[in-house]
């Protein structure tokens, strides 16, 4: 469900209402830098909402295969991962540091073909 907070003042909720009223507590325990103001809080709480749909999941990415000499290939991901994120399949999934490495998006490997997870922040325009 969406809210927002154009016609809502800070005054007309109150830590009574909260805690009395709709039984979650006062704003003090509010997850938040922003406790002085229902309507902060709120804004607060909306603005990190935002920034987790930024979050995006590719799956089986099939980048494809540049040979760069000694039986090595590289493959450029569609997107920047965030780190930690990644796993690289070739029919099994490989090893970071044995089987491939990752620098940005750039995956070398000795597998001729993988299939690569990840999650990227999707760039906002």
């Amino acid at each position: 469900m969406k809210f927002g907070t154009s016609n809502l003042e800070d005054l007309s909720v109150t830590n009574a209402k909260l805690a009395a009223d709709i039984k979650i507590g006062t704003l003090g325990g509010l997850m938040t830098a922003e406790r002085a103001s229902i309507v902060g809080a709120i804004n607060e709480i909306e603005s990190l909402l935002a920034d987790l749909d930024a979050v995006k999941e590719a799956i089986e990415e099939a980048p494809v295969a540049d040979p760069i000499g000694g039986g090595d290939y590289e493959f450029t991901l569609l997107h920047m991962p965030i780190a930690g994120t990644v796993r690289v399949f070739d029919g099994l999934r490989l090893k970071a540091d044995e089987d491939y490495t990752i620098l940005g998006a750039v995956i070398t490997t000795q597998h001729s073909s993988i299939l690569v997870d990840y999650k990227y922040v999707e760039e906002m325009s």
